[in-house]
């Protein structure tokens, strides 16, 4: 399994991934956009992308 970010985030969503993508395919999802709240390594809103599951990626995060 390869991941497409390159950041690494302690605490990330990385290994929901394919749980995430499973879902949105299962259920026939075709939502336009993803918006991630928590970017982290952005691991999941990177993978709906590439893989056409979603048109549009919103990553936001809050800086300490």
């Amino acid at each position: 399994m390869s991941y497409l970010s390159p950041l690494r985030y302690p605490g990330s969503k990385r290994k929901l991934t394919n749980f995430i993508v499973e879902a949105v395919e299962m259920n026939q999802l075709k939502p336009q956009l993803y918006f991630e709240p928590f970017f982290g390594g952005g691991s999941v809103g990177l993978e709906l992308l590439v893989k056409g599951l979603v048109e549009k990626v919103i990553f936001s995060d809050a800086a300490c």
